[in-house]
């Protein structure tokens, strides 16, 4: 998935658990939380995040944007300098 709305996603996650009520069963909460979250736009809550990645495929970079940034990527580290041997007086020879 690209980049979207945590508050889009967590409605997917509703839709893929089945209903409102079997996600909070899967989440070990009250039907009325997940309403309140949904009704409120409210991200899914950080300790539910890995649940639902794990039960209903989503990935938490998609779910919790602001707590699992997608990978930055870096610049390869420059090579070490090439170590040249030096003569008996510390000249490289």
């Amino acid at each position: 998935m690209d980049a979207a709305d945590p508050i889009e996603i967590m409605r997917i996650a509703i839709r893929r658990a089945g209903s409102q009520s079997a996600l909070a069963r899967l989440l070990g909460v009250s039907q009325a939380a997940v309403s309140k979250w949904d009704r409120l736009s409210k991200p899914l809550p950080h300790q539910h995040v890995l649940k639902v990645e794990e039960t209903l495929g989503l990935s938490r970079h998609d779910l919790r944007p602001d707590l699992y940034p997608r990978d930055v990527q870096l610049p390869a580290p420059s090579a070490p300098p090439l170590m040249v041997p030096a003569n008996e007086n510390g000249i490289p020879s």
